[in-house]
């Protein structure tokens, strides 16, 4: 199970803007019911990869494998169609392939794994041996914003700057940043409505707060609960206000809305 809560803490960003991107790039699951990664063959990039070699290749259906420009009418079905066109590229050269070839939830290019730390793609075994858990695809999508520093956009939830350097210069022609902005907010919408917990404030929410901080336990929001505040959300990089709000509880483990 992919660990948004846990990964957005670590990042210091929404836990509805991370699920965002995973609803966008794969349609809210990583795996096929057999239990394959979601994969997409991109024709354009096995062309660039090849040098344009297999130029005029057919998959078993008749499509085009190799082609100079991204065309979005080669792609056909989701799910094993797209392993079937992998599989008639491979014949062709299997390097190539899988390196043109997106893998996971979260839909990153074969040919970018070497720039995350992993060896270069050769094989289809090594891209699936590094694809197939919720971890390693999560792991995958971290290492990929963090190199291309894409972490502050998705903090700011600038969707046009965040989609532009995951999805390359062609995110609006299918409206990425559209798409990742209304999941968003509909991911929003779903989340439990609670109310930030702030000075003047008491009660068991606020004791087990205190409790989190480390600092005297009675239940009675003050000046020196605000402070705690304050210095744990300056400490992990979310905005400093001295209100304990959804944030806040969850960089803590806190649950959502305040439990009395």
């Amino acid at each position: 199970m992919l660990d948004f809560e846990g990964v957005a803490d670590r990042l210091g960003v929404e836990v509805a803007a991370l699920q965002a991107v995973y609803a966008v790039e794969s349609l809210r699951r990583g795996f096929l019911r057999d239990g394959r990664p979601i994969i997409l063959f991109e024709a354009h990039i096995f062309h660039r990869e090849t040098n344009g070699k297999f130029a005029g290749a057919r998959d078993r259906h008749g499509v085009l494998l190799s082609v100079p420009e991204w065309d979005k009418s080669l792609y056909g079905a989701s799910g094993a169609h797209q392993y079937e066109r992998l599989e008639d590229a491979m014949a062709l050269n299997e390097k190539a392939a899988v390196q043109a070839t997106s893998w996971g939830a979260f839909q990153v290019m074969g040919f970018n794994f070497d720039e995350l730390g992993h060896p270069k793609l050769k094989t289809y075994a090594e891209a699936i041996a590094l694809t197939d858990t919720d971890e390693k695809q999560m792991d995958l999508f971290v290492r990929y914003i963090e190199r291309n520093n894409l972490v502050d956009a998705l903090r700011d939830k600038d969707w046009k700057k965040f989609a532009r350097g995951y999805n390359g210069a062609g995110y609006r022609e299918n409206k990425y940043d559209d798409k990742m902005r209304d999941a968003y907010h509909e991911l929003k919408g779903r989340e439990p409505k609670g109310k930030a917990l702030k000075r003047g404030d008491r009660g068991r929410a606020v004791a087990k707060l205190q409790e989190f901080l480390h600092i005297e336990s009675d239940g009675i929001f003050g000046q020196d609960t605000e402070d705690a505040v304050r210095a744990y959300q300056q400490k992990r990089g979310l905005d400093v206000d001295g209100k304990a709000g959804r944030a806040t509880h969850a960089a803590l483990g806190l649950p959502w809305p305040p439990q009395e």
